[in-house]
């Protein structure tokens, strides 16, 4: 195995892939960098390894070359790509792959997703084409098998989708990503959250939030499924300034808990925390918080956790919260009631008195929607 995978990068000068004739046009001209990237021997040897059946379909891959430039201007890298083929049956090839289950892409996922990415992949997407695609190889068809529902996911989808990489969350515990796709059949979502290994919490109707082990927020929007590790990465998941509420009930309120009951729960919910009753008060700590003053990340021993985590780990009624600490007891003050997302019941009832209508109310409250009859 070891031989194969060396024989794949030796290089003689005479045989430079870069030189290669159907390459040329690509690299012309002076960059920073160039990569390029054969996927003919890897397919081969992947398949010889393996030992697996042909795929059927992808034949066209012993074809495809990568290739790649880089360059430096003004302060960002600028990275571009491209698929070339070895001669023009091969292209062919790979066209009727893609053509049986995508189109060109329309361009209104781009509102799912955050203006400000590190990279993007978007494609007009026919799900029940891909899964008859995946379908014709019979490895791929018995694990698809196993899994009825994946049919009823994948053939949803139905318009644009993409997946995008914003970057990584400040602790690096997780990559902030996005997806959005467009789908025919919204009730998909509830076959989503029955397939979960754990249950979600539905923060709104058709809204909802997982942690396993990190963040995780997904559901529907208009006719959109999203996916996202940012709670603050979507316009139409930020919570706003809602005023009106001060009169609600448990607009503020208090818990107290003793020392040992804190540590208690605190260690229940995160076991390698290492927290003990008589060093909790110096164990505990708000690191970051939101505009809307709710806690975004606090130190709990020695893990980080999300001000949400810790919110559930003690039955707070909300995340904007302060800690204060007494010899033998651990004080938490808290303002506004419930996740800090979507729209306020009790801000939308002052809204109202205040004479806003209904469609100001919902823009308010679900930043950049647009109300469209049905």
């Amino acid at each position: 195995m070891k031989q194969e995978v060396a024989k794949l990068f030796v290089q003689k000068a005479d045989e430079s892939l870069v030189k290669a004739k159907h390459a040329e046009p690509f690299f012309a001209g002076n960059h920073d960098g160039r990569v390029m990237l054969s996927y003919g021997p890897f397919f081969k040897m992947a398949q010889q390894q393996s030992q697996m059946p042909p795929m059927v379909g992808f034949e066209f891959m012993e074809k495809m070359i990568l290739v790649g430039t880089s360059d430096f201007e003004k302060g960002e890298i600028v990275n571009k790509f491209e698929m070339l083929f070895t001669d023009a049956e091969g292209e062919k090839q790979a066209e009727e792959f893609y053509g049986a289950f995508t189109s060109p892409i329309q361009g209104d996922i781009l509102g799912m997703i955050p203006n400000r990415n590190i990279a993007i992949m978007a494609a007009n997407l026919k799900g029940e084409g891909l899964y008859s695609v995946l379908e014709k190889n019979p490895m791929l068809a018995m694990g698809l098998g196993a899994l009825p529902e994946v049919r009823q996911i994948m053939g949803a989808i139905d318009g644009d989708m993409a997946i995008a990489f914003h970057g990584m969350k400040e602790d690096a515990s997780a990559p902030l990503m996005t997806f959005a796709a467009q789908v025919k059949d919204v009730s998909v979502l509830e076959t989503i959250t029955g397939l979960l290994p754990v249950k979600s919490v539905e923060q709104q109707p058709g809204h909802h939030y997982l942690n396993i082990p990190f963040d995780i927020w997904f559901g529907v929007h208009g006719n959109h499924l999203y996916v996202t590790t940012s709670e603050t990465a979507l316009p139409y998941l930020r919570g706003v300034q809602s005023p009106g509420e001060e009169g609600a009930s448990r607009y503020e309120s208090q818990q107290i808990f003793t020392l040992e009951q804190g540590a208690q729960a605190l260690g229940a919910a995160f076991p390698t925390a290492g927290l003990t009753p008589e060093e909790l008060p110096a164990q505990l700590e708000v690191l970051r918080r939101f505009p809307s003053g709710r806690v975004d990340a606090i130190r709990v021993g020695t893990t980080t956790v999300t001000g949400r985590q810790f919110r559930g780990a003690l039955g707070l009624f909300s995340a904007n919260f302060a800690l204060d600490f007494t010899t033998d007891e651990v004080i938490v003050d808290q303002r506004g009631y419930g996740h800090g997302v979507g729209m306020s019941q009790a801000g939308a009832d002052a809204m109202a008195r205040a004479g806003s209508d209904y469609e100001t109310i919902l823009k308010h409250y679900y930043t950049g929607v647009e109300l469209r009859e049905m």
